[in-house]
């Protein structure tokens, strides 16, 4: 194809100017390209001029269905001149175009995201645009112009890369839906449910999903067909789960999912599937947490395969437990994130197990209201959705909510059931993460999670080849114990595979290795590795499955965590300790509400199990946290506990209390103490006055004043992540008084701990100058049961030795203080490094260890400002204002001041003083004429440095002055009579070094 010459695009633009301006007066309708074409071209360097004259154009019988514009096959090919024959299967086929561009499909097209010459070519030549890859399926979608179809599909057929080209057909069960409020349903069509159809709509599968709410109408039109009566009504005990909510909650989350497609009425559902009811909450919309807990269990054990949850509670252990007991049972549990516009979780959205779902608006924003946060997985419509209603109040309406969002996802998670029957919910989860449309910051965020759910993209087929490797490991781990680390790979891919290898690695060290001849389609095979950590230490463990060939796609052949290895100990519990209130009143008050929490900063490193911290974590319902930095529950748990929520948790009365802002904190160098003053029970009696003691040598203390009222409280520590670490105290009761509980670790046998002080200093970072005595104390404590005999201690700068020591005996209990005297020679960062070696079964040894830094500085000798007088500076006659200049400098960046002295009659008299600047002008009218001399001092604090006129100079004004001087401000002359008094008032100020 030539390229035209400037004149034949000028006339051609102009043309085309004309007949957009003609077309779009009679309101045609047009897309335009500009902005596409502005990216594609920009980003290939490309300098050329488009013309887009052409972009009016509508093929025969096209038309709008949502947001495209489709348009038959057989008129697109008539416009490009091609045969009627040239696809296969093109008899009423429909293709997706955009004005004069038909989207088309090409496969096996590496070569063209590489651009090489012969895919440039074809790309400038026929002006095509690259609109996106379709990952895993090595296929690109290109907007080619009409005009240039026959020429760009021929010239990439030629091309060995090419397997084939087709155009992007769209494809419509029976057409766009002919339910009469379709029209009004933004939410499926955003996330390509219609399109979805075409490969899985759910007609005719067997997927079952609960929808746990306020019921169902199950005589509602759109709904009839899609119920099937196996729920259950939990508030009102009976097997009846009709909907009287107004206008009909559980109706509305019920035709977001399953309204009937094509029934000529109403809306239509994202998926045609099988609805049951789950009644929950009552007609006002509330319901417990009990309620909520049994309809999960009871949708499980019905036969549901995905769950629909539109509410939200605070965090209940029994919730977590329903969830967990679905997902044991392969069932799929979605939740909505909540409508409080922040991000404190709702549950059982936040539970890891459940898929939580925040919402989004037309134009994909977070809808205002959505809550957000580190738990959302996945975004989903949730703004003006239109759906059923309950018969009575009007059948059909619009809501807004994460309510609403969340159908939107259980909807889809049943059409992937529905296409893949063999896939468990891991896999399920998987896939509806990985096909979601990314919104917001690249990759996961805190507003859409991994993005907006996508039907479409959730139903394709798997790539052919496609390894999944999963690692299962505990994140704490005890030393000397034997952990089990497996790693699990499975065949995501459409193909069997041979000689799979896995590989497990820990801290890049590999430790075993598998190669399993045969692994077929959906099946999975299981590395085990028992490891026993004989450290304290944190390990990288990755677990790594080689892709096979043809697998294109390896993100997930690779997964790693961090495991945390400690020895730990458990805390003694002592109740017979005495009695020693430490009143915290004078300290902070705490601004806590009801279910709130307040962080506390540590005055010191505290260490609680196997971890050191420095902030607490305090709710208003009598427990506190060290890692849940949101410990708000009003529901108290069980010690122990492995749930994440309650791991480094410390429990002194955890119960549903109404703090009344009479929470305190007070913190000194050795101890920090909470104290609830006065405590009632939310809505009920008194419950007390307590606190909690934290010293820091580790020991924990509980104390309570008294105890009026009881109601089965949790009291104790917890640690979670390995449940046989935990206290719990049973023996309070309502006449408890004056009582104290002494939590103690336990000591290990051989435990040894290394400290310091430099120069009588402890710190992290410290300053040092050259050829200076610096000491160096060290301190080494027998932390252990046992007494430690040949205890060596090493000192280290700069990775080199400088010192050792060895200690022939270091009882239990016994500190022991080593001093060393380090004299650096040089300037420069130095490392400082104390080591005592571990003994023999000593695991814990991080606190063997000790480093900090030391910068070194030369010696700084302070030398005197560098003064140079420039105006007025000889001999002459001067008379009205005269410039006084100068310039002024200190070689050791000191800041400088400045002061001016004249001299007469042998006397220097200051004219100004305290002056930044360094010109300044004098009115030499308020002096009588005369010879004058004239000098500037310099000053940085310690050093003054003068320069002054080589020879004295005239001042020679017209009138004759009287004697005496008025020099702004800082001398004062007052005439008296006949004589003349002169006071000075001169100010006076010193610079502090």
């Amino acid at each position: 194809m030539k390229k035209a010459s400037s004149i034949q695009v000028f006339i051609f633009a102009l043309i085309a100017v004309i007949a957009l301006s003609s077309l779009s007066n009679q309101g045609i309708l047009f897309t335009n390209h500009s902005q596409n074409l502005k990216k594609t071209f920009d980003n290939n360097s490309l300098k050329k001029f488009r013309t887009e004259g052409n972009e009016s154009f509508m093929f025969d019988g096209s038309f709008i269905t949502g947001n495209k514009q489709v348009a038959s096959l057989s008129s697109v090919l008539k416009q490009a001149g091609m045969s009627n024959d040239f696809f296969k299967d093109t008899n009423n086929a429909q293709v997706l175009v955009d004005g004069i561009y038909v989207s088309m499909l090409v496969g096996g097209t590496n070569a063209i995201f590489s651009y090489d010459s012969t895919i440039r070519d074809i790309i400038d030549n026929t002006n095509a645009i690259i609109k996106k890859r379709l990952s895993n399926l090595d296929v690109v979608v290109v907007d080619v112009p009409v005009n240039s179809l026959d020429y760009f599909v021929k010239r990439c057929l030629e091309l060995s890369t090419t397997k084939y080209v087709e155009p992007n057909y769209i494809m419509i069960v029976e057409g766009t839906p002919n339910d009469t409020n379709w029209w009004r349903q933004w939410g499926p069509e955003r996330i390509e449910a219609d399109r979805a159809w075409s490969i899985q709509s759910g007609s005719g599968s067997s997927v079952l999903v609960a929808v746990i709410d306020t019921g169902i109408d199950y005589n509602h039109p759109d709904l009839s067909s899609q119920y099937v009566a196996l729920g259950y009504d939990f508030e009102n005990d009976d097997n009846n789960p009709m909907d009287d909510h107004n206008p009909g909650h559980g109706t509305h989350c019920a035709g977001i999912i399953t309204a009937t497609i094509n029934n000529s009425i109403g809306i239509a559902g994202v998926a045609d599937i099988q609805v049951m009811a789950v009644k929950t909450f009552d007609s006002g919309g509330f319901g417990s947490v009990s309620n909520a807990a049994q309809s999960i269990v009871y949708a499980v054990d019905a036969g549901a395969d995905v769950l629909s949850n539109s509410y939200g509670f605070p965090p209940a252990t029994v919730l977590r437990d329903a969830s967990i007991y679905a997902i044991d049972n392969d069932v799929i549990v979605i939740a909505s994130a909540g409508n409080d516009g922040n991000t404190v979780p709702n549950y059982p959205a936040a539970y890891p197990e459940v898929i939580s779902v925040s919402a989004t608006d037309d134009s994909d924003n977070l809808a205002s209201f959505s809550s957000y946060g580190s738990t959302i997985e996945i975004a989903a419509p949730g703004v003006d959705i239109y759906s059923c209603y309950r018969v009575a109040a009007g059948s059909y309406g619009y809501m807004s909510g994460t309510s609403m969002a969340g159908p939107h996802v259980a909807a889809v998670a049943a059409l992937v059931r529905a296409e893949f029957p063999s896939w468990d919910v891991n896999r399920v989860r998987e896939r509806l993460i990985s096909s979601v449309e990314d919104l917001g910051a690249a990759g996961w965020d805190q507003y859409f999670g991994y993005g907006l759910i996508n039907a479409y993209q959730a139903v394709l087929q798997p790539p052919s080849h496609d390894l999944n490797i999963e690692l299962e490991t505990q994140s704490n781990v005890e030393v000397f114990t034997t952990n089990i680390l497996n790693a699990t790979v499975s065949n995501w891919g459409l193909s069997d595979e041979t000689d799979v290898r896995v590989k497990l690695f820990i801290n890049e060290a590999e430790v075993a290795s598998q190669t399993y001849t045969n692994l077929f389609v959906d099946q999975s095979e299981t590395l085990s590795y028992s490891w026993e950590p004989t450290s304290e230490d944190t390990y990288n463990i990755t677990a790594f499955a080689e892709p096979v060939t043809g697998e294109t796609d390896t993100e997930n052949n690779l997964v790693t965590a961090d495991v945390i290895a400690a020895e730990l100990t458990n805390y003694l519990m002592d109740d017979s300790v005495s009695y020693q209130w430490i009143d915290a009143t004078s300290g902070t008050l705490l601004q806590l509400s009801d279910d709130d929490y307040e962080a506390v900063p540590l005055p010191f490193s505290f260490e609680f199990y196997d971890q050191s911290f420095n902030t607490l974590y305090v709710s208003s319902n009598g427990w506190m946290s060290f890692f849940n930095t949101n410990p708000v529950d009003y529901i108290n748990v069980n010690f122990p506990s492995n749930y994440s929520e309650y791991s480094y948790a410390v429990a002194l009365y955890w119960d549903d209390l109404d703090p009344a802002s009479n929470v305190y904190s007070f913190t000194d160098s050795e101890k920090v103490v909470i104290e609830y003053l006065g405590i009632d029970n939310y809505g009920g009696a008194e419950a007390g006055t307590f606190e909690l003691v934290l010293y820091r040598n580790g020991d924990i203390l509980f104390q309570y004043d008294y105890l009026t009222t009881v109601d089965s409280p949790t009291i104790g520590l917890n640690y979670g992540p390995n449940t046989g670490y935990y206290n719990v105290y049973s023996g309070i009761s309502g006449s408890t008084d004056d009582l104290a509980i002494l939590f103690t670790k336990i000591k290990p046998n051989h435990d040894l701990a290394v400290d310091f002080l430099f120069n009588e200093e402890s710190g992290e970072n410290f300053y040092a100058e050259e050829n200076s005595i610096n000491n160096i104390t060290t301190i080494i404590e027998n932390r252990g049961l046992l007494d430690e005999s040949n205890v060596e201690l090493s000192i280290f700068v700069n990775n080199t030795e400088v010192d050792s020591q060895t200690f022939p005996s270091l009882l239990s209990d016994e500190i022991i203080e080593y001093y060393y005297s380090w004299i650096p020679v040089s300037s420069g960062l130095y490392n400082i490094t104390i080591f005592v070696e571990h003994v023999l079964n000593e695991a814990r040894i991080l606190n063997n260890i000790e480093m900090f830094y030391v910068e070194v500085l030369s010696p700084i000798e302070e030398q005197p400002p560098v003064l140079n007088l420039l105006t007025p500076v000889g001999s002459g006659n001067y008379s009205g204002d005269i410039t006084i200049s100068w310039t002024g400098s200190d070689p050791d960046g000191d800041d400088l001041t400045y002061s001016i002295y004249i001299k007469s009659n042998d006397d220097w008299i200051r004219i100004f003083q305290d002056l930044t600047n360094t010109s300044i002008i004098w009115d030499t009218t308020t002096v009588e004429n005369g010879d004058y001399e004239l000098k500037v001092e310099a000053n940085d604090g310690m050093f003054t440095t003068s320069a002054q006129t080589a020879s004295p100079f005239t001042i020679d004004n017209p009138t004759t002055k009287r004697i005496g001087f008025s020099l702004y401000g800082t001398i004062a002359i007052s005439i008296i009579s006949i004589g003349v008094i002169v006071i000075f008032t001169i100010n006076s100020k010193r610079k502090h070094r």
